[in-house]
């Protein structure tokens, strides 16, 4: 599933952020309350699209997705980029070490979901 997931990504260009003008506002924006506040998660970052996305954009940022298929994909497309199979929810991140978290479904920190990251965010962090 994961490497069909990744194929269709990468044939179709459903994954493009470009092509979503609100998924890109709302990412862009995240991008831009976080910057300069420190390193940020992608949580289930799956073959990586935001995660690079996101460091085009100049962030330090780092994907994390259960799926080892999925971060196989990832790294082969974005090799640029930090990629690790893991639980977010498992994750040893101190406390106020990142600048901010965020889902590439476009769920950031804020929501419940991502309740678990917030000790983890710096004070000002996303």
């Amino acid at each position: 599933m994961a490497d069909n997931y990744a194929h269709m990504v990468v044939t179709t260009g459903v994954g493009d952020i470009r092509r979503h003008p609100w998924l890109k506002a709302s990412i862009d924006a995240f991008t831009d309350t976080v910057r300069g506040l420190g390193s940020v998660l992608d949580v289930g970052c799956g073959p990586g699209t935001v995660t690079a996305y996101l460091a085009e954009r100049g962030l330090d940022v780092s994907g994390v997705d259960l799926s080892p298929r999925m971060i196989e994909n990832a790294r082969r497309l974005h090799p640029e980029c930090r990629f690790a199979v893991a639980s977010a929810t498992e994750l040893d991140l101190g406390e106020a070490s990142l600048g901010g978290a965020c889902s590439g479904g476009g769920h950031f920190s804020t929501s419940p979901g991502m309740s678990f990251l917030r000790s983890s965010l710096c004070s000002r962090g996303r």
